[in-house]
């Protein structure tokens, strides 16, 4: 028999359910050593949990030219699997695009993903479907749950290996984008029936979970779940600087960081106090910012770090975080300002909403309101108690329920209900 026909034809695997444990494999793309994103590095950041709890956890990934197809990354077994096209020898035109700062408000632009994918690309997911089942074939790899952190081609294809293998399936939308961006594909309509009828969906936040019963998916088969922050030491607030407050995100998302926002605001806090710093830290264009802020009459006050690896420490010696974005999941940078204690101000949007509550633990302000914005960063600065006692609300919040073993131990207790559900 051909080895694609004997993959296929592979039988289901047994469970480890009833010693206590679960069995998941992760389908995460990208994977180290490739850069990954806030989604992915979740989703790591669970493999090890789940990993430390005693559970068998293994990751599956796409396999790039000259990586190997076995390795350990940090005690997790990682396999890495063949595309039909080895999309990282595609040769990308080098030219610069044009960077834009400034963006019209109130647009109805959407920010999802809305590129259309070609058959060709179709059929590197499917080639990878039939490899992954041949994996598991030839390593006797047993499965329980099938994990992938994104709603793209990936859950896609885990749900079609969940319902070759007759096992269970759990796809968590990282980006708002929800279950229709999959229309997008060639099948696209197929491919969105599939999941919204076969998966288990986690949801990060209460919109989240708004959109999967909008798409039709049943109650049941909806997970909320956070996102998770590893938990410093306490808080060392003793060495603030008033006057510096921070961004983290990455410069090149605009126009969802709402970055130029920012900056308006920035230029408004600037004519009461102008001795205020603010630091943006972050991949980006950095050369036109240095402009753009040139151009408003604002470079004395905004610096601009790059990507930093030191952010505990940046954060340590902020008075303040601040997020203006116009669309979030639930922002990784955001658990990390308060899980160091920082008061955050942050839009009044998805994910943000769920982490703050106005006037406790920080302050929510109108999305593309940069009078809002900038009111609200000097009321945090002139209201220093305020400030003080919201970083403590903050980091709160954190500790109680916003941990990344609190969140292993809820993905533990949705597993185990999803496999219950179906035995």
């Amino acid at each position: 028999m051909p080895t694609v026909f004997r993959a296929l034809a592979y039988p289901n695997y047994m469970t480890s359910t009833a010693k206590g444990k679960v069995t998941v494999m992760m389908l995460i793309v990208p994977f180290h050593p490739a850069p990954m994103g806030g989604a992915e590095l979740q989703a790591t950041n669970v493999a090890r949990r789940l990993k430390s709890n005693g559970n068998d956890v293994f990751i599956v990934t796409i396999a790039m030219k000259g990586q190997a197809a076995e390795d350990n990354f940090e005690g997790i077994k990682v396999f890495r699997v063949k595309q039909l096209f080895d999309l990282s020898a595609v040769k990308r035109p080098s030219a610069k695009k044009k960077v834009k700062i400034e963006y019209e408000k109130n647009r109805t632009e959407n920010f999802a993903v809305q590129t259309k994918k070609s058959v060709f690309a179709l059929l590197n997911y499917f080639f990878f479907f039939i490899n992954v089942l041949r994996l598991l074939r030839s390593k006797n790899l047993n499965v329980d749950i099938i994990y992938t952190p994104i709603v793209e081609w990936v859950g896609y294809i885990a749900t079609l290996l969940a319902l070759r293998l007759k096992k269970t399936v759990f796809i968590k939308d990282s980006t708002m984008n929800g279950v229709s961006s999959l229309l997008r594909y060639p099948m696209g309509s197929r491919m969105h029936a599939t999941i919204v009828k076969e998966a288990n969906f986690i949801a990060m936040t209460h919109a989240i979970q708004r959109n999967f019963l909008a798409a039709g998916i049943a109650r049941s088969r909806t997970f909320q779940i956070p996102n998770g922050v590893a938990l410093s030491e306490k808080p060392d607030r003793t060495n603030v600087n008033r006057n510096t407050f921070i961004f983290v995100g990455n410069l090149y998302q605009q126009p969802a960081k709402g970055v130029d926002i920012l900056l308006k605001a920035w230029k408004m806090v600037t004519w009461k106090y102008p001795q205020m710093q603010l630091q943006i830290v972050g991949d980006g264009a950095t050369q036109e910012y240095h402009d753009y802020v040139k151009e408003i009459g604002i470079e004395n006050n905004v610096s601009f770090l790059g990507k930093r690896k030191d952010i505990p420490q940046l954060f340590s010696h902020a008075y303040a975080f601040v997020l203006p974005s116009r669309r979030e999941g639930m922002s990784n940078a955001l658990l990390e300002a308060m899980s160091s204690g920082l008061p955050c101000i942050a839009t009044d949007i998805s994910g943000n909403q769920d982490l703050i509550v106005h006037g406790r633990n920080g302050l929510l302000v109108p999305v593309e309101d940069e009078e809002s914005l900038a009111k609200a960063i000097i009321e945090m600065y002139e209201d220093q108690a305020f400030a003080t006692q919201a970083g403590i609300e903050a980091r709160r919040t954190i500790e109680n329920g916003y941990t990344q073993d609190q969140v292993a131990a809820r993905y533990e207790d949705a597993f185990f209900a999803a496999i219950a559900g179906v035995e």
